[in-house]
């Protein structure tokens, strides 16, 4: 449509005007949209409701399952009383009552989890046995491990226990790393996670980013005299101090592995090993 048109249609409009009138009073106007924000808020309740109602409904099913699996493990004798997960399973499923995962001679179980801020829900976090060698044991916590900009620091706080169930095979030290392939940081950041073994001390790793070359601390160790059974609170704390509103701090996995003490047939077979090792060496040599 052109200038024209537009003009003509005015003229034409204005030769009858008819003024706007109100139908409605200002109170009945208010009141209407005092009911429509009344239905609002009641379908989004609902919503919630849903949702919350859902979820409730899958950790009771989950409990009524582990503990079903429990019962009838019983009955068959096929070991002690608990639910023992696969080699993956979501941190959700640890946190049923009895729920562990063994890997290699070592039970990983009563797990506990609280979050603050960005950090994943339970059900949204893989934990997945690790055995790098054979004395070498424990668990990868994968997740989205997020701060957003503004708000301050958000925290994922993880606690369970660890057992040895070979008595020749005790725990001796602890080795906790992250990828760095797995840190993204929009802006100035920083990812810490601090581990705390009750009663044998503390260890943690870092990447803060601020300006510059970021400061890395990728691994740690702690070693102790042998232990049967350990107690670990990990706390991973984001936090980004971006400028933007998009800016983000986040660590995609966590690896912590316990090592034991080697039974002592295989000390043995080492000792063997080595001194057969010398033997042939220094005859070697007198023969040249």
């Amino acid at each position: 449509m052109n200038s024209s048109a537009i003009w003509a249609f005015i003229d034409v409009r204005n030769d009858e005007p008819k003024p706007s009138v109100w139908i409605k009073s200002a109170d009945e106007i208010l009141a209407s949209i005092a009911r429509f924000a009344q239905l609002a808020a009641t379908a989004h309740a609902r919503r919630l409701i849903s949702d919350s109602l859902l979820h409730d409904t899958r950790r009771r099913i989950m409990r009524r399952y582990s503990q079903s699996l429990v019962v009838i493990g019983a009955l068959l004798g096929l070991g002690p009383v608990g639910t023992s997960l696969a080699c993956a399973a979501p941190l959700s499923a640890l946190l049923m009552p009895g729920s562990s995962m063994i890997v290699g001679d070592k039970r990983f179980a009563e797990f506990t989890y609280l979050r603050t801020g960005d950090m994943p829900l339970a059900e949204l976090v893989t934990v997945t046995a690790v055995s790098p060698s054979e004395f070498e044991h424990g668990l990868i916590f994968a997740g989205t491990f997020l701060d957003l900009s503004g708000g301050g620091s958000s925290t994922a706080l993880i606690h369970y226990t660890v057992t040895a169930l070979d008595a020749a095979h005790l725990i001796t030290d602890n080795h906790l790393s992250f990828p760095v392939s797995d840190i993204r940081i929009s802006g100035p950041g920083s990812i810490a996670i601090t581990e705390t073994l009750r009663g044998i001390g503390t260890k943690e790793v870092h990447f803060n980013f601020t300006t510059g070359s970021p400061d890395v601390k990728d691994a740690d160790n702690l070693t102790f005299s042998p232990k049967t059974f350990v107690e670990v609170d990990k706390a991973i704390t984001a936090v980004s101090f971006g400028p933007e509103e998009f800016d983000f701090a986040r660590l995609g996995s966590v690896q912590q592995t316990f090592t034991q003490v080697p039974e002592p047939s295989s000390i043995v077979l080492l000792s063997v090993g080595v001194i057969g090792l010398r033997r042939y060496t220094r005859d070697a040599r007198r023969r040249h």
